[in-house]
């Protein structure tokens, strides 16, 4: 079953390319198409495209095999892993995950978010690193893990990785949009992001393979089963058992590939690559499911409870040169996915101060982008009041639903701004995932559906949004404080 649903929904990739030509020609980026052309032509000389018909699908299919390939030495389950497929998929919204069908079968969904998010970790990450050396050679790491070691840092500025994560999230939340920043890289990091991304992937795959093959299953629901969305979490155990098996299938990749490791190194690059790769891969789920949720429903425990406990299974001098470079990247997560009143909005003086940074849209979408998150990142007040001002311009009250809100009953304030009962019953149902982006939309259809202005209706939404979030992330509606 699960080979059959994957052969359906397997993305296709050329339709995507020329979907990008098509934007960046209306932009009139030339800079972008001139690297999309070079990038295109590059992988049209190199050998994987005579087995492949793109770079994704390429570079995927590849881990996969090696992937499944450790697991089958780590394991003796064949059986078990014959009947679990991956797909890729297009979407930007969701992150990798397991869907497990009636026949014993079942299929990993990785999407494109995944693979951005890993890329941006390991795009920063790999400029820290080189940072803190000179060479660009992978095999130099030894010299990297002296000056973390002596300085307790990665040498990375997380503001950087914080501002590309924010304009992501801010986009994802709101609009429910991949856009994205483009981060070049030095041509010394660069090689170096390229490993980290594919040690991210690999263990990202290795996680929800694992799943698979120890049989994990989700706690008893009362939600359908085959609703994808139902809070009906992995124990924490299990998710570790996952998380140690994933790095130790990277690890074998890693051995795999030692005979074209230069001797002589000074570090253990098999486990140090596939030791940073976990963290990364950890943080690319984690910033989505924080930043993009209200209510995560099959979730992963928190990233730094998870690198936590894998932080233990590392030998002594891998651990010394992650615990570091985690700390770096999982404050640039902490920034990045804080929407409260005090979080770190998006910053336009930020974006102009990085040269490496770049967009083909105008600068009048970054300020739109920087004025929605400020917007955001106000307080449950704050919003209440811009919804009550909102009926001077408007033939359909929306201040019972925000005093409702304000008051900690987020079923009362849906209904009373116009929200139908099953749309609103399903908001709130606990059992039940919920993004931020999808609140946002229904808040606007009924918003639009009562008379509310076209002017409003964005302002009007978000703001609801925001005032709701902190009940319905709780599944229940404490009494506000005021």
């Amino acid at each position: 079953m699960a080979e059959i649903l994957a052969t359906r929904i397997r993305s296709d990739r050329e339709d995507q390319l020329e979907e990008m030509i098509q934007r960046l020609t209306e932009l009139d980026a030339a800079d972008d198409l001139a690297q999309l052309d070079e990038n295109t032509r590059g992988w049209r000389q190199s050998e994987w495209s005579a087995r492949h018909a793109n770079p994704v699908d390429g570079l995927m299919a590849e881990l996969i095999a090696e992937v499944m390939a450790a697991m089958a030495d780590l394991t003796d389950r064949p059986e078990r892993l014959a009947r679990v497929f991956v797909v890729t998929l297009k979407q930007e919204s969701v992150a990798a995950r397991l869907r497990q069908l009636a026949d014993s079968s079942a299929l990993v969904y990785f999407s494109d978010a995944t693979f951005t998010l890993c890329g941006l970790y390991a795009g920063c990450a790999a400029e820290g690193l080189t940072g803190l050396y000179s060479g660009g050679r992978l095999r130099d790491l030894w010299r990297v893990a002296r000056s973390v070691r002596d300085h307790q840092r990665l040498g990375a500025d997380p503001a950087l990785l914080g501002g590309l994560l924010r304009y992501y999230l801010v986009n994802q939340r709101i609009h429910a949009l991949a856009a994205k920043l483009s981060h070049r890289l030095t041509s010394s990091a660069e090689p170096l992001g390229v490993w980290l991304t594919a040690q991210a992937v690999t263990f990202v795959l290795g996680h929800e393979i694992a799943h698979h093959v120890l049989d994990h299953r989700p706690a008893t629901s009362d939600s359908p089963p085959a609703d994808d969305l139902s809070a009906c979490p992995l124990s924490e155990q299990q998710e570790f058992e996952a998380d140690l098996l994933g790095y130790r299938a990277a690890v074998h990749v890693g051995r795999r590939d030692a005979a074209r490791i230069p001797a002589g190194t000074g570090i253990d690059l098999p486990e140090t690559g596939a030791a940073l790769g976990a963290l990364i891969g950890m943080l690319a789920i984690h910033v989505t499911e924080q930043g993009l949720f209200i209510r995560r429903g099959r979730s992963h425990p928190p990233a730094p409870a998870r690198a936590a406990r894998l932080l233990n299974e590392f030998s002594d001098p891998v651990r010394r040169f992650a615990e570091p470079f985690q700390a770096d990247l999982l404050r640039a997560t902490r920034d990045a996915a804080d929407f409260s009143a005090s979080g770190r909005p998006f910053d336009l003086a930020w974006f102009h101060a990085q040269p490496q940074v770049s967009t083909p849209l105008p600068l009048q979408n970054l300020q739109t982008v920087s004025i929605l998150d400020r917007f955001q990142c106000r307080t449950r007040e704050d919003h209440a009041a811009v919804l009550v001002g909102i009926d001077e311009i408007s033939p359909f009250s929306l201040a019972a639903g925000a005093c409702a809100g304000l008051a900690g009953d987020a079923r009362a304030a849906l209904l009373g701004w116009g929200v139908p009962d099953a749309t609103a019953e399903e908001i709130c149902a606990p059992h039940r995932a919920l993004e931020f982006s999808t609140l946002v939309a229904k808040l606007r259809a009924a918003f639009a559906a009562r008379g509310v202005p076209e002017k409003a209706l964005l302002a009007g939404s978000l703001a609801g949004a925001q005032l709701l979030a902190p009940l319905l992330s709780r599944g229940e509606h404490p009494p506000a404080e005021i």
